[in-house]
């Protein structure tokens, strides 16, 4: 993850011997977790699931709710499958979203993703590039004008 500006928080490294890799996902989060994990991370707070922990211990708990996880290799992941992951995901929660208002032991969720989506990929040797992206748009007295920020002049020296 990057903040700019700011440091970047490396929380895998691929330098390390055994070779990290994997995905991360932030925002309204639910929905790919589901998918991915094969549970509802929420399953933790219910009754049985803390009678359970209590009893064999949680790590024991969360080895037993891992092993439904989905095997995605992640490692050998090419970038189009990358693209395609995301993309599906984001879609998929759009469309859950659309469809839901939350789950039943906890109702009201907030429809937080949809519409057009913005996607980039970060290279090592073509850094960052838009793969789509929105525009930002108006309407004037002349009729509707769509505004580049790409193609306006730099401010820097």
């Amino acid at each position: 993850m990057v903040y700019v500006p700011g440091a970047t928080d490396q929380a895998r490294d691929s330098r390390k011997q055994g070779k990290e890799f994997g995905a991360g996902w932030i925002g309204q989060t639910d929905v790919v977790t589901r998918i991915v994990l094969g549970f509802d991370p929420r399953l933790q707070g219910i009754p049985l699931v803390r009678e359970a922990a209590a009893k064999i211990g949680e790590p024991a708990v969360q080895q037993q709710l891992r092993g439904v996880e989905y095997s995605i290799q992640w490692g050998t992941m090419t970038l189009q499958d990358a693209i395609d992951f995301c993309q599906l995901a984001i879609e998929t929660t759009t469309a859950i979203q659309r469809f839901s208002d939350g789950v039943l032991m906890d109702p009201g969720d907030i429809t937080g993703v949809g519409g057009p989506i913005d996607m980039a990929v970060i290279t090592y040797d073509k850094g960052f590039t838009w793969l789509n992206r929105k525009h930002l748009n108006f309407k004037s007295k002349t009729g509707d004008v769509e505004v580049d920020l790409e193609d306006l002049p730099s401010l820097e020296n």
